[in-house]
């Protein structure tokens, strides 16, 4: 019975050693932590950036009394939450051709509208600057086949950005320790070149 236990654990000790401190395993561990480091740096740029830029703005297109009501419930949230995660409304008149002033909203620049607000609060809409009129919206959008290949440069963007750090990584781990045993340590066999043991005695 003591034999037993001796050899189970030397086994035990053998895998355990064989899988935390292997260089696959350590990689695996390390691995998620550079994107991180990366996502971190580049996002803490993008929020210096985006904390310099005004608060986005919404149009509100309505009647004084509809803005008066939306103005005085934004103020109440603001002190319910952080005032400055809260976008910033601006009351336009309501003038002609409703189509015809949210198009010319959507492209006002200074300041940079978000969406616009129109119906007053009976009837709430609210367009963004992504609405094709297809799909019953007032905005500058009509190809949405572009937008879906906006979308996909996206996504094939991330695909090669991971594929292209995970290269960096096995080339800088494949230099630095190498990702494998040379031929004459895997010849040996991993008990006895990396732990000096051997694993299964069956003599």
């Amino acid at each position: 019975m003591t034999r037993l236990l001796r050899g189970a654990f030397v086994i035990a000790r053998r895998d355990l050693g064989a899988t935390v401190l292997s260089k696959t395993f350590l990689f695996f561990l390390l691995g998620p932590l550079f994107p991180l480091l990366f996502g971190g740096i580049f996002g803490g740029i993008g929020a210096s950036v985006a904390s310099e830029n005004e608060k986005p703005v919404v149009a509100v297109v309505s009647s004084a009394a509809d803005f008066a009501a939306l103005k005085a419930a934004r103020s109440q949230l603001g002190q319910a939450i952080d005032d400055n995660g809260l976008l910033r409304l601006v009351h336009y008149a309501p003038q002609g051709d409703a189509q015809v002033q949210v198009r010319r909203l959507l492209a006002t620049r200074h300041p940079a509208i978000r969406s616009v607000l129109t119906g007053g609060l009976a009837a709430p809409h609210l367009t963004g600057p992504l609405a094709a009129p297809t799909l019953g919206g007032f905005g500058t959008v009509t190809d949405l086949g572009l937008q879906l290949w906006i979308q996909f440069k996206g996504v094939s963007f991330t695909v090669v950005y991971s594929a292209v750090l995970s290269y960096v990584i096995f080339k800088g781990i494949a230099v630095t320790m190498g990702l494998r045993v040379d031929e004459e340590q895997e010849q040996i066999g991993l008990d006895l070149s990396l732990h000096e043991e051997r694993g299964y005695n069956l003599s």
